[in-house]
């Protein structure tokens, strides 16, 4: 099965971006049912939209066949207020608004999600919109996802080999010493880190650019 798995439309707005609110533009201005019947043509055998902090745009095509419900949440360290953003998939409404009020605490949320079940991914894991991702974030990485974005169609080949070579780098043994370490729960249904992949498409022209192949393994 295929699937765009990082896709953005115009329900994204503009509050990921201050520049862009500045200047009173949106963050994207694709269409969710135009991005819907290209993902089509372009052979994608599932759909959905990981719009910022929103499900708003995915609502607008729920009831087209095979769609699922997405987003792209925007969390928070609270040691240091780095921020990280974290796909979330297969959700409704009820679970989005839970989502909206635990996103401040990347804790809170995780765990939320890894309770309920909720597939989760982290979305480009060496890249902060407000910081620097440090060896502090990393080793807390290791400890909440065993998914993560290797393939983001708006990044360089380069960078994305390198994000699957960090996830590779550590044992689980490793891993379980890192959560006692922190003493963290170790939110790990897998001993080996799992790869999404998805365009990150902000512009209709790069739906399906990195794709996710054996989605049964996600939702």
């Amino acid at each position: 099965m295929i699937a765009d798995l990082h896709l953005h439309s115009y329900a994204s707005g503009d509050d990921t971006n201050d520049f862009l609110s500045v200047l009173g533009c949106r963050e994207c201005y694709s269409d969710p049912k135009e991005l819907y019947f290209l993902a089509k043509r372009r052979n994608m055998d599932f759909f959905t939209i990981t719009d910022h902090n929103t499900i708003n745009g995915c609502l607008e095509i729920a009831n087209l066949e095979d769609v699922f419900i997405s987003e792209e949440v925007s969390t928070y360290f609270p040691e240091d207020k780095t921020e990280v953003h974290v796909l979330v998939f297969d959700i409704d409404e009820a679970l989005h608004r839970d989502i909206d009020r635990l996103r401040q605490n990347i804790y809170e949320l995780t765990q939320f999600l890894f309770q309920k079940g909720i597939p989760y991914a982290l979305a480009h894991p060496l890249y902060s919109p407000n910081g620097k991702i440090t060896p502090f974030h990393l080793e807390r990485f290791f400890i909440l996802f065993d998914l993560w974005e290797g393939e983001n169609g708006s990044r360089p080949k380069i960078l994305n080999e390198l994000t699957k070579n960090v996830a590779r780098s550590k044992d689980f043994s490793e891993i379980e010493l890192l959560a006692e370490k922190y003493s963290l729960p170790l939110l790990r249904r897998n001993k080996e880190i799992s790869f999404t992949g998805g365009s990150d498409d902000h512009s209709g022209f790069g739906v399906g650019k990195a794709t996710l192949l054996q989605l049964q393994l996600i939702i």
